[in-house]
């Protein structure tokens, strides 16, 4: 990864000693301050969800059975007729509550740890609290907010209350309350409040974010991970923590995503100035605002393989879908593990692919295109051509090896959402400036940052 002299890495295992008040402060008045922390595939063995039994082949399977989920869910999300939503849909259900990766964070004060997923399609954090009545069983302690000095019920009238939308109701105390439901039939039921969120608690300088809207679940059940506790919406919205980092980011946030094959190495997520991406190999693409504003929406034109451009730039289309039309029809998503891209652009693409490529194909249940070999396959490079834009997939990027004599490709055809996934932004630093309204991708070794 790139060094970034002024970073503070918050994965140290030093004692927390400094004040807490005095951090906010100076932290609010600095200028050129960035921090970094860990991003824990649920793959990884550092992961406590971790399965040593796992074949390499069944991690695939359940990355994708996880990708093609979270893609139908994300569909329903979005509010556009081209994506076949509606506005019952966008309000009432969210995607699968299962991820890719975990996040350490600590609530209330003082401080509590706990794991949860971060999620980029995700505004609300959220986590399980006392009283739970029903919860999902849950390793971690189960937070408590009379334990905390400064943990706040949000009242109805706030604007914080009217972002839920048909997810926020009122009690009868006139206090706001959430209900999520997930595309996976997960459910979440709790009190929206505002508290302290910590980054970094055993490092020498933890970073608190005072304020953050959270919702303190009561009432939990369906199919959440136990190993953590909620979600951490690292989404585009008002109620996300990026939007409430702001004062200390800039609206500025990066990740690099080590290989899928590479599970020992440990992915990172940059803050502020350690998210400033410059120099050789960055191309930057606007971010396009759509509704819901939590997705990081790009522009998909074209695709190239080699120097094969497939087919004509979608502007100048005339047979493509409204879908591949779309200013904004692909979003970057760091919680989904394959790429998909709109059939329109795929065929020709696999059909492209399949003259370049002789090495003959197997049929691997449930995955797409395969092909029989032991070796790596010789494949001349992707190219997706976003607005103002290259991005070069590398053949890590497209091709993934599921046993010792099968690899498939990443890339998908759908007609839902389009997603940039994890296989297309791993051993990219991707960077995210929700000031300029850009995402920057720059090829870099992410594991060499583990």
């Amino acid at each position: 990864m790139a060094e970034f002299p002024y970073c503070l890495i918050l994965s140290s295992c030093l004692a927390w000693f400094v004040f807490l008040v005095a951090i906010e402060l100076s932290l609010a008045e600095s200028t050129g301050y960035g921090f970094m922390i860990d991003l824990i595939h649920r793959d990884s063995p550092k992961s406590p969800s971790y399965n040593p039994s796992a074949r390499l082949v069944d991690r695939h399977l359940h990355a994708l059975r996880r990708s093609l989920s979270r893609i139908k869910h994300l569909r329903r999300r979005t509010n556009r007729p081209s994506w076949r939503s509606s506005k019952k849909d966008v309000q009432s259900e969210l995607s699968p509550a299962g991820g890719e990766y975990y996040m350490e964070i600590a609530l209330g004060t003082p401080p509590l740890p706990t794991l949860g997923i971060a999620d980029t399609g995700s505004d609300l954090t959220w986590t399980q609290c006392k009283p739970c009545r029903p919860c999902y069983p849950q390793d971690p302690p189960i937070f408590d907010p009379k334990r905390s000095l400064t943990y706040n019920l949000v009242p109805c009238r706030s604007d914080a209350c009217h972002m839920l939308g048909n997810n926020g109701f009122c009690s009868q105390e006139r206090t706001c309350q959430y209900n999520y439901g997930y595309g996976d039939g997960s459910v979440s039921k709790g009190d929206l409040a505002t508290e302290s969120i910590t980054l970094g608690l055993n490092s020498s300088l933890p970073v608190t974010v005072p304020g953050v809207p959270v919702g303190c679940g009561h009432n939990n059940t369906g199919i959440f991970d136990s190993k953590g506790s909620g979600i951490i919406g690292l989404g585009g919205g008002p109620l996300s923590l990026i939007s409430h980092m702001d004062h200390l980011i800039q609206g500025k946030f990066s990740y690099c995503l080590v290989p899928f094959t590479t599970p020992n190495a440990t992915s990172k997520i940059n803050f502020g100035e350690c998210a400033i991406l410059s120099g050789e190999g960055v191309a930057s693409t606007p971010l396009i605002r759509k509704s819901p504003g939590t997705f990081y929406y790009i522009t998909l034109e074209s695709i190239s393989l080699g120097t094969k451009n497939l087919p004509p730039k979608i502007s100048n289309a005339k047979d493509l879908s409204s879908l591949a039309n779309e200013v904004g029809n692909m979003i970057v998503d760091s919680g989904t593990t394959y790429n998909f891209i709109p059939t329109e652009l795929y065929k020709p693409f696999e059909s492209a692919l399949l003259k370049v490529i002789q090495t003959p194909q197997v049929q691997v249940p449930e995955m797409g295109l395969c092909f029989n070999t032991t070796t790596d396959l010789a494949a001349p490079p992707v190219i997706l051509q976003l607005t103002g834009a290259n991005l070069l997939l590398k053949s890590a990027n497209i091709f993934t090896r599921l046993s010792d004599d099968a690899v498939c490709l990443t890339i998908f055809p759908t007609r839902d959402v389009p997603i940039l996934g994890n296989f297309g932004q791993a051993d990219f630093e991707v960077g995210f400036d929700l000031e300029k309204r850009t995402v920057s991708f720059k090829p870099t070794d992410c594991t060499g940052s583990s």
